[in-house]
């Protein structure tokens, strides 16, 4: 297939951009809400949680056929963390 590099690269990035977020998210919570500390935390979450979202519905796309399930689901998540 000569577009496997496309799909391990969505593969990598999927949870990588949910361990950013599962992270920060952490990191957020336990600090003082609206300190700095907390700001660049929420933004790592909402950049992990965008990373994972949008590579997961292309992932969804990629499929044959397409399972508009998980593609669903990926909407719902992007809309929900932006």
């Amino acid at each position: 297939m000569p577009d496997e590099w496309y799909h391990h690269t969505l593969r990598f990035l999927h949870p990588l951009g949910a361990f950013l977020a599962f992270a920060a998210a952490g990191i957020a919570l336990l600090s003082v809400k609206g300190g700095g500390r907390h700001i660049v935390a929420g933004r790592w979450f909402v950049g992990g949680m965008t990373l994972g979202a949008t590579a997961g519905i292309l992932l969804s796309l990629r499929h044959s056929p397409p399972v508009y399930g998980l593609l669903f689901l990926g909407l719902v998540t992007l809309s929900l963390a932006s």
